[in-house]
C-alpha cells in the first residue's frame, strides 16, 4: 500500500472471524488481516491473505546391538523429532511385532515408532539384531581318595546346563558313567549341557583310587597252661589274617600255636585286600603255671577230743600236712593233743601245670569254760545273809568270795562280808582246774537303810532379792541337800541347779542325800517371783527452787531412803538421776535386799525456767547502758515464762499491748528503764538513752521545736537563721555554718530567713 499508516495484523482460522493479534504457530488454516490505521492523507484500510502452517515430515534411524542371553540392551532412535518413541519386536521376517523385550536366543528386528508432535508428523525404522548363546569356560576337579571312600568331581563354570560325568581308565577313551571303585588311575570327563543362555563344553582331570595303608595291632591274653586262648587283631583291613608264634629265644616263626608254659611273641599279617596294603604287627605273652586254689580249716577243739584238718586245693600235685604250736622253732608231722594254739601247714609240689603252693590255719585246743552264777538276798541292816553259787566246774577247794559297793569301779574287792546301807556287788572267783578254765561270777544285793520324809519351803520372793529356799527333814544329810529349779509351765526334764532370777511362776525341788542311817529324799513346791512394789513417793524432785514453784536449775530425781533409783530395768541404780522431758519412766532398787521394782510412771513433772527474759530490738540485743540515735526504737522481751513488764516504773499490761513495745525519744534525748520478771523470778533490768537521730552531728533541723541542753554545742546550716522560744522571737539574725549555745536548757524553733 502507499498508505504510510501503522500496519496492525489480526489472525483467524480459515472460515472464522475470531481475529486475534496473537500469531498462530500450529499447523492449520488460517487468515490474516492487515489493518493500515488512518493518517492525515489516507483512511483506514483492511485487506486479507490465507495462508497455512503444515507439520515436518522427517527422517528416523534405530540401532539395537547384538547381544547375550540374559545380556542388557536398549534400541537407540536417531531423529529430530520429539515424539514419544515406542518400540516393537519380532522374529526375523515375520510382522507379529509386540512390545515385549526377546529375551531367548534369536534373530529379531525393532521398529521404533516416533509418535506425531505440533511440528512433525509420525515416522517409522527398523533394525535387525541377534541375540546369542555364551560360550563360556569351565573345568572340572576330582579328589584323590581311597577304595570305599565316597568322592565326587566339582566343576567350575558359570553355564548352568546339566552337568554329566563320564569315567575311563586314564590312556584311555572308554568313558562310561559308572563311577570306578578300585584302585586305579582315572580320568573324569564333565559334560556341561547346552541350556537357554550357554553353549555345551567340555572338560576332563585326572584322579586316582588308592589302597589304604592302615595301622593294625594284634593282642594275646596272658594265660596259663591248659586254658584256651586267641589273639584279636584290630584293625580296619578286610584283609586275611594269619598268626605265627616263636618263643624267647628262637628265631623263626611257626603257625603251630604254643601250649606249653613259657615267654612267646605272636606275629599277625594281614594280607592285601582290594581295599587295603599288607599289615604286620605283633605282640608278647605268657602261659604260665597257675598259683593252686588251696585252704586248710582246722577247727578248734577241746582237749581230748579228735580232730581232723580240712583241705582243698586244684592242683595235682602230691600235699603234706605239718603242725607247730606257739613257740616252736620248727614242724613237725606228729599231730598235737596237749592244750595250746596251733599252726596247721599243707604243702603241695611243683607239676607241668601248677606251682608249688604252701597255706596254713591256726587253731586252738582249749580247757572248757564253765558256767557260774551267784545270788545275794536284800537285805536290812543287822541282818544275816548267806551267798548262793550254783556252777559245774568240779573245782572243790579254793572258791573265793568277794565284795565292793556297786559303781565302784576303782575300788578293791574285799573278803569281808559288808553290813552297812548300800548296794553291793558279790565277787565269786572258781581256780582253774584239770578240766576246767577258772572263772568268776558276780551279782548285785542290796542293805537297805531307813525312808524318811522332807517338805520345801520358798519364802515371797522378789526379783533381784536372794532365792532362799530351806527345807524341812528328820534326815541328817539336811545341810547337804540339793536345791534345783524348773518353770511351773515346763517338765520335769528341765530342772537346772540355776537359781531363776526372772519374774514367773517356779517350782523347787529339794533333794536330800542318802546318809548313813536315811535313804534320799526328795520334794517339790510351787513359788513366785514378783516385782517389789513401788512406795507411795517414789522419787523427789530436788534443784534450785526459784518462784512460783519453778526450778531454776537442772532437777533430779532423788530415791527415797533405802532405795537407788534407774532410768532402765536392771541398769545402774544410783541415789539420783538428772531429769529430762523424754523420761517418762523409772525403776528402783531397795538397798536392803536387792528388790526391784518395775516401772514407775513419772506423774510429778517438774516446772523449769533457766533462763531470764531477754530484751531485744530491730538492731539485736539491747546493751545495759547504752546510747541509741534512733527516731523510734521497737523492743521485744522474750521469755516463755514472762510474768510482768514495766517502761520507766510504769507497768506494761500483757495481756493486751503484749511482748513488743515501741519507744520513741521525740526531738530531744530520754531515758528508759526496762525491768522484765518471769514467773520463776529471774529478772533482766537495763537502762537506755534513745537520743533524735539529728542529736547525732547536732545540726539543727528548721522550724521544728527542740529541746536544746544548755552548755551543748549545736551547729547551723547554710543560709540566715532566727530563733524563737517561749520568750518570744529574738529578732537576731544569725549566719549559718556557726556554732550556738543556749544558756538555759529550754525548748527553741529555728527559722531560716527568706529575705
Amino acid at each position: 500500500t502507499v498508505s504510510t499508516g501503522t500496519q496492525t495484523f489480526y489472525y483467524a482460522v480459515q472460515g472464522t472471524e475470531d481475529f486475534s493479534t496473537t500469531k498462530p504457530t500450529a499447523a492449520g488454516e488460517y487468515t490474516v488481516k492487515a489493518v493500515i490505521g488512518e493518517t492525515a492523507k489516507y483512511n483506514e484500510i483492511e485487506c486479507t491473505a490465507d495462508f497455512t502452517i503444515s507439520k515436518i515430515t522427517t527422517t528416523a534411524s534405530v540401532t539395537c546391538p547384538d547381544s547375550y542371553v540374559d545380556e542388557e540392551y536398549a534400541p537407540t532412535v536417531t531423529t529430530v523429532s520429539t515424539g514419544t518413541r515406542t518400540f516393537y519386536y519380532a522374529v526375523q521376517g515375520t510382522e507379529e511385532y509386540t512390545t515385549t523385550k526377546p529375551t531367548a536366543a534369536g534373530d529379531y528386528t525393532v521398529k521404533a515408532v516416533i509418535g506425531e508432535t505440533a511440528k512433525y508428523n509420525e515416522i517409522e525404522c527398523t533394525a535387525d539384531f541377534t541375540i546369542s548363546k555364551i560360550t563360556t569356560t569351565a573345568s572340572v576337579t576330582c579328589p584323590d581318595s581311597y577304595v570305599n571312600d565316597e568322592y565326587a568331581p566339582t566343576v567350575t563354570t558359570v553355564s548352568t546346563g546339566t552337568q554329566t560325568f563320564y569315567y575311563a581308565v586314564q590312556g584311555t577313551e572308554d568313558f562310561s558313567t559308572t563311577k570306578p571303585t578300585a584302585a586305579g588311575d582315572y580320568t573324569v570327563k564333565a559334560v556341561i549341557g547346552e541350556n537357554a543362555k550357554y553353549l555345551e563344553i567340555e572338560c576332563t582331570a585326572d584322579f586316582t583310587i588308592s589302597r589304604r595303608t592302615v595301622t593294625a595291632s594284634v593282642s594275646v591274653p596272658d594265660t596259663y597252661v591248659d586254658d584256651e586262648y586267641t589273639p584279636k587283631v584290630t584293625t580296619e583291613s578286610n584283609g586275611v589274617v594269619s598268626f605265627f608264634y616263636k618263643a624267647d629265644g628262637d628265631t623263626n616263626y611257626t603257625g603251630d600255636k604254643p601250649t606249653a608254659a613259657g615267654s612267646y611273641t605272636c606275629m599277625a599279617v594281614i594280607a592285601e585286600s582290594d581295599a587295603y596294603n599288607r599289615i604286620t604287627c605283633y605282640d608278647t605273652f605268657e602261659i604260665s603255671k597257675r598259683t593252686p586254689v588251696s585252704s586248710v580249716s582246722v577247727p578248734d577243739t577241746y582237749v581230748g577230743e579228735d580232730y581232723e584238718p580240712s583241705i582243698r586245693t586244684d592242683s595235682n600235685g602230691d600235699m603234706s600236712v605239718f603242725y607247730k604250736g606257739e613257740g616252736d622253732a620248727e614242724y613237725s608231722e606228729e599231730k598235737p593233743e596237749a592244750a595250746g594254739t596251733y599252726v596247721c601247714m599243707v604243702v603241695t609240689e611243683e607239676t607241668d601245670k601248677y606251682l608249688e603252693s604252701v597255706f596254713r590255719d591256726t587253731f586252738t585246743i582249749s580247757k572248757r569254760t564253765p558256767s557260774a552264777s551267784v545270788s545275794v538276798p536284800d537285805s536290812l541292816t543287822g541282818v544275816s545273809y548267806e551267798p548262793k553259787l550254783e556252777t559245774d566246774s568240779d573245782a572243790e577247794e579254793g572258791i573265793v568270795y568277794e565284795y565292793r559297793l556297786s559303781g565302784d569301779v576303782e575300788g578293791q574287792y574285799s573278803t569281808t562280808k559288808p553290813k552297812e546301807r548300800g548296794t553291793y556287788t558279790i565277787r565269786v572267783t572258781i581256780p582253774e582246774t584239770y578240766k576246767y578254765l577258772g572263772t568268776t561270777c558276780t551279782a548285785e544285793f542290796t542293805i537297805s537303810g531307813r525312808q524318811v520324809t522332807s517338805e520345801v519351803s520358798v519364802p515371797v520372793t522378789y526379783i533381784g532379792s536372794a532365792l532362799r529356799p530351806s527345807v524341812t527333814t528328820e534326815s541328817d544329810g539336811k545341810s547337804k541337800t540339793k536345791y534345783e529349779y524348773r518353770l511351773a509351765s515346763e517338765g520335769e526334764d528341765t530342772f537346772t541347779t540355776t537359781k531363776p532370777t526372772e519374774i514367773g511362776s517356779y517350782v523347787v525341788r529339794a533333794t536330800v542325800p542318802q546318809t548313813f542311817l536315811y535313804d534320799e529324799t526328795s520334794c517339790e513346791t510351787e513359788f513366785k517371783i514378783a516385782y517389789l512394789t513401788a512406795p507411795d513417793n517414789a522419787y523427789n524432785l530436788t534443784g534450785t527452787e526459784g518462784d512460783n514453784g519453778f526450778f531454776t536449775s537442772d532437777v533430779d530425781l532423788k530415791a527415797p531412803d533405802g532405795y537407788r533409783i534407774s532410768t532402765s530395768f536392771r541398769g545402774e541404780y544410783v541415789e539420783s538421776i538428772p531429769y529430762s522431758e523424754i523420761l517418762n519412766v523409772i525403776y528402783l532398787k531397795r538397798t536392803a535386799d536387792g528388790a526391784l521394782t518395775g516401772s514407775i510412771t513419772i506423774t510429778k513433772r517438774p516446772l523449769i525456767d533457766k533462763v531470764a527474759p531477754a530484751v531485744t530490738s530491730q538492731n539485736g540485743a539491747l546493751v545495759d547502758k547504752s546510747v541509741l540515735f534512733v527516731k523510734d526504737l521497737t523492743i521485744t522481751v522474750t521469755d516463755d515464762n514472762l510474768m510482768s513488764l514495766s517502761i520507766n516504773g510504769k507497768d506494761v499490761d500483757l495481756a493486751s499491748q503484749g511482748n513488743v513495745i515501741t519507744l520513741s525519744p521525740g526531738w530531744g534525748r530520754k531515758v528508759f528503764k526496762i525491768l522484765a520478771v518471769d514467773k520463776a523470778g529471774h529478772i533482766c533490768a537495763i537502762e537506755i538513752m534513745l537520743m533524735a537521730e539529728w542529736l547525732k552531728d547536732r545540726v539543727i533541723p528548721a522550724d521544728i521545736l527542740l529541746p536544746l541542753m544548755a552548755g551543748e554545742e549545736y551547729t547551723l546550716g547554710d543560709g540566715k537563721w532566727t530563733v524563737s522560744n517561749y520568750l518570744g522571737e529574738d529578732n537576731t539574725v544569725y549566719n549559718g555554718g556557726l556554732q550556738v549555745f543556749v544558756n538555759q536548757s529550754g525548748d527553741f524553733t529555728f527559722t531560716i530567713k527568706t529575705q
